[in-house]
Formats: C-alpha cells, structure tokens, sequence
C-alpha cells in the first residue's frame, strides 16, 4: 500500500516477486503471500495466471479499495472491520474473524428466536463448517465437491445458487461493473454449475434467489426466470425448477403458511403463463397473469385486463424499471 501510496508502484505496473518482496520488507513468505491475497481481495491488486501480480488499474478499483489512497487510519481500521464481517470469498477471513464457537453461538440464538440462519459462501470448506455449525442456508456454493453436498443434504441444508450472477456477462459490462469483476464472474460461472449440479445430485433441497434485482432484464427475460433456466441446465427437472422458486423457497423463508404453494386457506398468490412451464422451462417467459393475494396486479389475458391492485404509490417514478410497463 505504501509503495502505492507513494507513486513507486502505479495503476497497471507489475508488482516485486513474492521472494523480492521477502528480501526487501524482511518478513517472512508466508506474510507475504498473506498480504498479496488480502489486497488481491480488496481488487488493489490483481493476478494474472503465469505472468505476475500487477497493480488494479485506478477505474477498475472499487471505492472500497480506492480509499486506501486517502483516508485516515481509523476510517481505514473500520472499512477493514466491515470486510472481516462480510466478505464471504476468503477462506482465511472466514476462519479467522469467525471462530466456531461465535458461529455456533450466532445460530444457538437465532434458532431459539425461531430464525434460520444463512451464510454468502463460495469455497468448499467455509460450505462443510458452516453447515456442521448448524447453519441453515447456503447463498451462492461457487465450489463445492459432492461430499459437501452429501453433508448438505444429510443436514437438511438449503442452497440458494445464484447461478445468474456467474451467467450475465451483458448484463454486468452493461451496469458499468469493473473489468476485474466480470472477468472472475466469467471465470467461475463454469465451476458453480458443476457445484450446483453435486448439490442437485445429491438432493440438496435448491431454491430460486439470484444476487441481481430479481426483476432486472437479463437474456431477454427477467433474472428470477433466467435464474430457474439455469437451474434446468445444471440438473433440475423443469418441475422442480418451479418449486425451488415457490415452495422451497417460502419453506426457506418461513412463510410456507400463507404462501409458496396454491391451497386453500392460503393468500392466493399466482401467476400465469402461456405453454407448458413444467415441460418447458423457458415458458416461464412467456407472463400472462399475476395476481397478489387473488387480486390482480397485471394481465394480457383477453377480458381479465382490469387491474385492481397497484404495486406502487401515486407519483412513484418508475424510469428504468420493470415496472415501467405495468
């Protein structure tokens, strides 16, 4: 960061080898390589496989890491806090700011308050301890091995993938976000599906959430839909694609009582869709009806057009939207 700060390494130069750096700060490799992976995190650095490590270029750095050039210390030590409290890609963050005792502890309290208890996880280990912790839901699994799947499904874990946000290319170059995040989600899209295939594989009960706005435009349709194709692709049947996306995840989220399923008693919340969805997974795209508690909030279908349910409040302004047809 000094060497940064002081102008001697610039946006885009090529950073001292791990043994220089070991000669020249006089700490041990280990640290080293430590320090590297944790700016690496933080997108100050980047590597590029066979060539070296080289300073983020300054547009690709995220405001986070950027603030590292012109903060005070303790502005510094709090952004390092919220990282150890929410960065979910380290393994060595994981362990080492969340004891096992502190995340038995949090789940102990929250299962006593009737809570369940997710975790935004990708590596296969912080996967296995969290959910031998007693941990509920697992939020994305970008590496997963069968036996870690095995252990979800013995545990009877939820998933909630997100295959859509390792699958959106466009859409992510589209909304400006930095070189060096579309090239990891594209580098990690093909070992999520084969992680979400294991945990299809061995049962583990999937739900639909997709880490965008679930109504963003992607690939011609919305990201809920997209996410359930993808789903399809990676090995669940169309069926179960479309009770991953309503019973499962209302059991997930504890409102199977009101909702998720069509019986009587419950709210009536449904839509409608031309073709055969469960057959035919990307008739999803196709939306004729939606209607909210028996009232219907929109509708192509002919002679049931007259909307008695308004999703927004008069004024609201609804530019760049979904909404924007409704």
């Amino acid at each position: 960061v000094e060497k940064i700060r002081s102008g001697i390494w610039k946006p885009g130069d090529k950073i001292a080898t791990e043994t220089q750096l070991v000669e020249q700060i006089g700490v041990s490799r280990v640290a080293v390589r430590q320090a590297i992976e944790r700016l690496v995190t933080m997108s100050v650095l980047h590597k590029v496989q066979g060539s070296g490590t080289y300073v983020e270029k300054q547009e690709n750095m995220s405001l986070l890491s950027a603030s590292i050039f012109g903060f005070d210390e303790e502005f510094m030590l709090k952004i390092q806090e919220f990282r150890r409290m929410f960065d979910s890609y380290s393994v060595k963050l994981f362990t080492e700011y969340a004891t096992d005792e502190e995340i038995a502890a949090v789940v102990e309290v929250a299962h006593a308050a009737g809570k369940r208890v997710a975790a935004h996880l990708g590596g296969d280990k912080p996967i296995q301890e969290f959910v031998k912790l007693g941990g509920d839901s697992v939020e994305h699994a970008y590496h997963m091995e069968m036996d870690t799947a095995c252990l979800m499904k013995e545990r009877g874990s939820f998933l909630v993938a997100t295959l859509s946000v390792t699958n959106c290319h466009d859409y992510l170059v589209g909304h400006g976000s930095p070189e060096f995040q579309v090239r990891k989600l594209d580098e990690t899209g093909e070992a999520h599906s084969a992680s979400i295939g294991n945990a299809i594989k061995a049962g583990v009960t999937i739900c639909v959430g997709t880490d965008l706005l679930p109504s963003d435009p992607i690939d011609g349709t919305n990201a809920t839909v997209r996410e359930m194709e993808l789903l399809v692709k990676a090995g669940l049947t169309p069926m179960q694609a479309i009770k991953a996306a309503t019973s499962n995840s209302a059991r997930l989220t504890d409102t199977i009582g009101f909702t998720g399923t069509l019986e009587a008693g419950k709210c009536g919340d449904f839509i409608a869709v031309k073709g055969k969805p469960d057959q035919n997974i990307s008739d999803m795209r196709n939306l004729a009806l939606v209607s909210k508690g028996c009232r219907l909030v929109w509708s192509e279908v002919p002679g049931m057009v007259l909307r008695r349910y308004n999703p927004v409040v008069p004024g609201m302004d609804l530019g760049g939207g979904t909404y924007i047809k409704w």
